[in-house]
């Protein structure tokens, strides 16, 4: 799991993140740590993205955060956490670490930045100031929202098991509006090589149990398989999957052919058809296109 902790400088945001580490384990890295992983920063950067949606559902990583540039580092699935305190007391504990002075030019680089966080998106907002530390962290073991299916890149040595969740949800939810040719269609495209080289798979998680996944050609930027189990329907993994896919493909337009019984989910995503229903071999479908913003 990742936890970004964000806030100014002397909000609190250490004593929070220490505190989280010896609740719940975890690896904290503050700032711009990330770039002892690399020579250059681009390098750096990529390697520290990479570690950080891996632990989405690994181990924990703490991050802690001041500048409004390294929230962009968070991966889709990172808990997001607003630490605040007010002016006086950030003021207060700034002059603290200056061994009681505060410079004139200090204090106006502080109520510039006062408040820059405000306006974002958060999962919880922590007073730094008047907050129980060890009640909130009791809050984040028992919240269900604590990511309970985080979504990621697959790597290859989970292709197959990806490949065994499209056929299982096919069978049960897609095949009874198919001839038995387009049954064995698809059967025949999961075991092909040809058509399974080169896709970029994501996939959605509870624990280490595979739930959901999407896979998508980049060079045509086509969707092939994009299936969820069906325990776990209607539950938003479908969107936040797609929604985990666009960071990659952001601006982009994207094409796939839904199945009937996909077609009202494509829909409600912003998919519109391009053409009436065709059937090819048997397999019946709507050609669709997401146009990226």
């Amino acid at each position: 799991m990742v936890f970004g902790i964000i806030g100014e400088n002397c909000s609190g945001k250490s004593t929070l993140a220490e505190k989280i580490k010896e609740t719940l384990g975890g690896e904290i890295t503050t700032g711009k740590d990330y770039l002892r992983m690399a020579k250059s920063e681009s390098e750096a950067v990529f390697i520290f993205k990479e570690k950080l949606r891996r632990a989405v559902s690994g181990d924990n990583i703490i991050y802690v955060i001041a500048e409004p540039e390294q929230v962009k580092l968070l991966p889709d699935g990172a808990i997001k956490i607003l630490v605040t305190a007010d002016l006086e007391t950030i003021k207060e504990r700034f002059a603290a670490r200056m061994h009681g002075k505060l410079p004139g030019p200090v204090a106006l680089m502080l109520e510039r930045k006062h408040g820059m966080f405000d306006s974002g998106e958060y999962d919880y907002r922590f007073d730094g100031v008047k907050g129980d530390a060890k009640s909130f962290c009791e809050v984040l073991k028992r919240d269900k929202r604590d990511n309970p299916f985080p979504i990621r890149r697959l790597s290859e040595d989970e292709r197959q098991t990806a490949l065994d969740l499209a056929w299982v949800v096919f069978s049960e939810y897609e095949s009874p509006d198919y001839s038995q040719e387009g049954t064995e269609e698809f059967r025949k495209c999961l075991h092909d090589e040809e058509y399974l080289s080169g896709l970029n798979y994501y996939g959605a998680f509870d624990e280490e149990k595979l739930i959901g996944e999407i896979a998508i050609r980049p060079d045509r930027k086509h969707i092939c398989f994009f299936f969820v189990d069906g325990r776990y329907h209607r539950r938003g993994i479908g969107t936040r999957m797609f929604r985990r896919l666009l960071e990659d493909y952001s601006g982009e337009t994207i094409t796939l052919n839904s199945s009937p019984y996909g077609l009202p989910f494509y829909k409600a995503i912003g998919f519109v058809p391009t053409d009436e229903e065709k059937t090819v071999n048997g397999i019946r479908f709507t050609p669709m296109k997401y146009e990226g913003k």
